[in-house]
């Protein structure tokens, strides 16, 4: 949420006066490009491999299909899309327990 709140603040700055940045001292979970990795998550949900190395940007190698029919289902329960899952549910619990807390109503 950091890196979401400093991309707002920044849109304001440069752009405020258009109306964007209008979230910057917002908490909000936001899901956005540093999430989803410049695109890769589509091309993983429907059967691409992603290569990662140390030094270099992640690669999509090609699922080599042989028909273009795609499976909603499987694309929807890849490792990726439930990985991103969890992440917004993470996300979501943690904006509203900030939330919750900072106007009293959190566990004391």
């Amino acid at each position: 949420m950091e890196d979401e709140r400093r991309m707002e603040r920044e849109l304001y700055e440069r752009f405020g006066e258009f109306g964007l940045g209008a979230d910057r001292d917002r908490e909000l979970p936001q899901i956005g490009a540093v999430h989803l990795a410049a695109g890769y998550l589509l091309s993983s949900m429907l059967g691409c491999r992603i290569e990662y190395t140390a030094d270099a940007a992640l690669q999509v190698v090609c699922a080599h299909r042989d028909d273009f029919q795609i499976d909603e289902s499987a694309a929807f329960q890849s490792p990726d899309f439930l990985r991103l899952l969890r992440l917004m549910e993470t996300l979501e619990k943690n904006t509203v327990t900030s939330v919750e807390t900072s106007i009293g109503g959190g566990e004391s």
